[in-house]
């Protein structure tokens, strides 16, 4: 599966990140997720952040991202839209929590 490449956006934040579900089409796969912790379902989705000070960060559980709100809000969103997600797409975090009436657009943040 090819990873998705987003903006997380929130109150003064932009963030660069990449968003890939953990799934597999082969058994050696299935073994090595298995034996991680991970099953089938529900499908968990690694998350990393690409810019500033934390570039590379990761992680696979939504609850245990630090910080603040911001990336475990836009982790839980990302696992439930997965799919309807594309390259370039802003994951608002104001706008999902109803702090906002419309999402931020990407153009403020890209180059």
């Amino acid at each position: 599966m090819t990873p998705k490449y987003i903006e997380i956006r929130d109150r003064c934040t932009c963030i660069a990140a990449m968003c890939m579900p953990l799934l597999t089409t082969t058994v050696e796969g299935a073994l090595i997720l298995t034996r991680a912790g991970y099953g089938p379902a529900p499908v968990s989705v690694v998350l990393v952040q690409l810019d500033g000070g934390v570039a590379g960060r990761a992680q696979t559980d939504p609850y245990k991202w630090t910080g603040g709100r911001t990336m475990g809000e836009a982790h839980r969103w990302i696992e439930r839209h997965y799919p309807e997600l594309h390259d370039g797409d802003v994951v608002d975090v104001e706008y999902i929590l109803g702090e906002t009436t419309s999402p931020k657009t990407p153009a403020i943040c890209r180059v």
